[in-house]
């Protein structure tokens, strides 16, 4: 008692216990230090019983009392656990002891012991939790568990793991070799050297994972996924497993399905790269076979126009040239669309002046008016006009959008108004014209269709302007909305991202009226396979006065570089024979890099001046040839006098 009484302060910290006694004839409450911890009192204080106190929560207090009437009635010791509110407010959780002493059947004074148990109560109750979300999550994923004590041969299934492989409860499987009958022939080697490979301990992290599939007892083939943790003793031996075990076969079927699908998809989108390889190709080649053949129909005419005829036959020529021309438009909106759909189509960001690119197609319809039509331009005093865009694309919207105003409309006004902030622009077209019927306007924007199949034969066309301005709207991330009401007149608007530049533009020469410059003390080499361009290429250059070396293919023209003394200006078609345009190029570039170098093409696909420069061409010509592009690009590379 006296050793006691030494280290009683030791022992209650240790052991978080008090010792309170409480002596009825004095009604006197008497607490160890540690009670005085524990409910967060200074010894000063002096203690009284329980139901006075104000410590105890209610359901605790009520249940403690039931308690201390029993002892005192039963002379009945008990033990049990109830909840107290300290000073601080805190909630701790206490095992309470207690005891009494009696003389007959009266009570003396009770006694006992008060244990702070929060920490050990707060962890049992998160163990239960944590063992009911366990038993919670194996029971929604339908997963079984086991244990293997591998010094006796004594395996362990939980009911899931019955279940899984569909045994009746009464079913023992008492022996891991049980088990193993039960996995499918092509398999079981495969599982037995798995758990071989565990038990020797030469598994990653002591673990493994088999996939493998077991035959159920009315013989249908399921999937299991099987998780193992190997345990060894201290001279490494395996002496227990822990696993769990879970039916895949639904996922493993769907995943066999994905594969195979994949492996659809996979194939499918192959047959598409093709698909558009071809049509790459296709586009490419019939650019070719069709533009060529127009260069020396429309070559051959504009040099017949510039001679000396009579007026029925400029007439003739003129006519013809216009067809030409109609011709053309109509092949360039086709392959544009082409171009379009194999993703072909590329938008410069270039500086321009928006003012001059709407105001230039504007006039050009003005001179060309044959209609009692008021055409008006307005143009915002608000609007920076110096942007960055792709002015050849803007202008071939402007001029769809005022075609399509100017046919439909027999008179009243056209007017076309742009305006726009520092980000963007906005083009409106409106006319007075025939109207779109309102179930019409969403597909006057597809290819080949228009809002009536009268209004072809009334109006002609072919559908696609607008569907390329559609297409082309999209690539620049702009929109293209329309509103119309029939016989009152449509309204376009263009919008478009056209941010504010303060780089310089580069203003080139305009082709209107470029005579034929004077070449005659300069050599120019060309190479081009088709014999009708080599003739319409002669006579255009003919005219220059300069001396002239044409070649059939690229190696011809190579061969022929390299022995002439002096070149002034190559001309080389892209697709010939032996050595191609390209190939040429590259090849003049590595002995020669000031030259310059035009590349003569029909391949629509060819015609962005930045994939071409990137080989080393100078600029492009396209064809059909158009004698005012070619003498500008002479005129700016050559540095040329006029004739």
């Amino acid at each position: 008692m006296e050793l006691y009484s030494k280290y009683h302060h030791l022992i209650e910290q240790t052991t978080r216990t008090g010792l309170f006694e409480y002596e009825y004839a004095s009604q006197t409450m008497v607490w160890s230090d540690y009670v005085y911890t524990i409910f967060n009192y200074d010894t000063n204080y002096q203690p009284i019983t329980e139901s006075h106190s104000g410590f105890f929560i209610p359901n605790s207090l009520e249940k403690l009392i039931r308690s201390i009437r029993f002892l005192e009635h039963q002379q009945r010791s008990f033990s049990g656990i109830f909840d107290i509110q300290n000073t601080l407010g805190q909630v701790r959780t206490l095992t309470i002891s207690m005891d009494a002493e009696f003389s007959g059947q009266t009570i003396i004074r009770r006694f006992g012991t008060i244990r702070d148990i929060t920490q050990q109560h707060k962890k049992t109750i998160e163990d239960a939790f944590f063992r009911d979300r366990v038993d919670l999550a194996l029971q929604a994923s339908a997963t079984g568990t086991w244990d293997y004590h591998v010094t006796n041969d004594h395996l362990y299934w939980d009911e899931s793991m019955q279940a899984i492989f569909e045994l009746p409860s009464h079913f023992s499987m008492n022996q891991f070799n049980d088990w193993t009958q039960l996995i499918h022939d092509e398999d079981r080697y495969d599982f037995i050297e798995k758990f071989n490979t565990g038990a020797k301990g030469l598994a990653e992290n002591n673990t493994i994972h088999v996939t493998c599939r077991t035959i159920l007892p009315h013989g249908r083939i399921a999937f299991v996924r099987i998780h193992a943790q190997f345990y060894y003793d201290d001279d490494n031996q395996n002496i227990r497993i822990l696993g769990t075990c879970v039916d895949t076969t639904e996922s493993e079927i769907t995943q066999r399905e994905i594969i195979n699908q994949a492996s659809i998809s996979q194939k499918n989108m192959l047959k598409a790269q093709e698909l558009t390889a071809a049509r790459t190709r296709f586009l490419a080649n019939m650019s070719h076979e069709i533009r060529t053949p127009m260069n020396a129909i429309m070559g051959a005419l504009q040099i017949l126009n510039s001679y000396d005829l009579d007026q029925d036959s400029l007439s003739l020529t003129e006519m013809a040239l216009d067809s030409s021309k109609d011709l053309l438009n109509i092949i360039n909106e086709i392959l544009d669309l082409s171009k379009i759909d194999a993703l072909q189509m590329t938008i410069e960001n270039i500086p321009l002046h928006i003012n001059e690119v709407v105001t230039s197609a504007f006039n050009k319809f003005k001179m060309a008016l044959d209609k009692e039509i008021d055409l008006q331009l307005s143009i915002s005093q608000e609007l920076n006009p110096f942007r960055t865009g792709d002015p050849i694309r803007l202008t071939q919207i402007i001029n769809n959008l005022l075609s399509n105003a100017l046919k439909f409309t027999h008179q009243g006004t056209v007017k076309v108004i742009l305006s726009g902030n520092e980000k963007s622009i906005k083009l409106v077209v409106s006319d007075t014209g025939i109207g779109i019927p309102t179930d019409k306007l969403q597909c006057i924007f597809e290819p080949f269709k228009q809002a009536d199949n009268s209004t072809t034969r009334s109006y002609g066309g072919t559908g696609l302007g607008l569907a390329i301005c559609s297409s082309l709207t999209e690539l620049m991330h702009g929109s293209l909305r329309v509103f119309s009401e029939e016989g009152v007149g449509t309204e376009f608007i263009f919008q478009v991202p056209l941010p504010v530049t303060a780089m310089t533009i580069d203003r080139k020469v305009r082709s209107e009226n470029i005579q034929a410059p004077d070449l005659s003390h300069m050599t120019i080499l060309i190479a081009e396979d088709n014999s009708s361009n080599q003739v319409i290429i002669q006579q255009v250059l003919n005219r220059t006065g300069a001396n002239i070396y044409m070649y059939d293919d690229g190696e011809q023209a190579l061969t022929a570089f390299c022995e002439l003394e002096h070149v002034d200006l190559l001309i080389l078609d892209i697709n010939m024979p032996v050595i191609n345009g390209i190939e040429m190029c590259q090849a003049v570039r590595e002995v020669n890099t000031t030259v310059p170098i035009l590349a003569l093409t029909a391949d629509v696909t060819l015609q962005d001046k930045s994939v071409l420069t990137h080989y080393g061409f100078s600029d492009i010509v396209t064809k059909p040839l158009q004698l005012d592009r070619l003498y500008q690009l002479i005129h700016a590379y050559c540095n040329a006098e006029q004739v």
